[in-house]
């Protein structure tokens, strides 16, 4: 993904109405896009981050800006009507079994996470999690997997993926070694032999790995673990 692309897609953004807030921040009412990266989006309404969306292709622009715009309506919607569920629930002349189907909805959240990554709050429902660094680090390599289809020659996908492999399979009790795999799986990144991992690809994954080993090292300092 060139910056060159991110261009193109404002361009036809603003075709749509969206007004540029400041470099790399685009916004349409109450609905904001800033660009995290040269190839990833982050979508925000009023009130909460909505999700992350890939900075389109040239042949993909029209199609993606109408996702956006779907997204922030959806999101925009579930708020409109979560606020009146909630009115509904605390009005006093509400009778009891409409409070309790008003409550009752309002329990059944598609969370949405926000906070740390180990420790999280709803920004719809208020809701909290707390999560250990081996589930979060698990989550961070299955995304780091999903991201190989672009590497363009099947040895260094294969070895990039071992990689991987080595590192899943020490999360449990060798975190520290897990790391150090996927220490190795960013050096191998940053040495793109022979050109073969496109650049937004290599972004992506080293961003992803680094934040997976940094999550690991810190839970192997917190409990004192042996490094080997």
């Amino acid at each position: 993904m060139t910056e060159h692309l991110a261009d193109r897609f404002e361009l036809v953004l603003k075709l749509r109405g969206w007004r540029t807030a400041s470099p790399g921040h685009l916004t349409k009412g109450n609905w904001q896009i800033i660009f995290d990266t040269s190839s990833w989006m982050m979508l925000q309404n009023a009130s909460t981050h909505i999700f992350d969306v890939a900075v389109p292709d040239a042949y993909r622009g029209p199609w993606t800006a109408n996702l956006i715009e779907h997204l922030a309506r959806i999101e925009d919607e579930r708020a409109r009507l979560r606020a009146a569920l909630s009115a509904i629930r605390d009005h006093p002349g509400a009778g009891p079994s409409v409070q309790s189907a008003a409550s009752a909805a309002l329990a059944e959240c598609y969370h949405t996470w926000l906070g740390g990554t180990l420790r999280e709050q709803c920004s719809i429902c208020g809701a909290q999690r707390q999560r250990s660094a081996e589930t979060v680090a698990a989550e961070l390599i299955a995304t780091a997997r999903s991201q190989l289809w672009a590497v363009t020659r099947d040895d260094v996908r294969q070895s990039l993926a071992d990689h991987l492999d080595r590192a899943q399979a020490d999360l449990s009790e060798h975190p520290q070694q897990a790391a150090d795999e996927l220490v190795a799986f960013v050096h191998e990144l940053q040495a793109n032999p022979h050109g073969a991992i496109p650049e937004p690809a290599a972004e992506d994954m080293t961003a992803v790995a680094n934040s997976a080993s940094a999550l690991l090292k810190a839970e192997v300092r917190e409990e004192g673990r042996p490094s080997r």
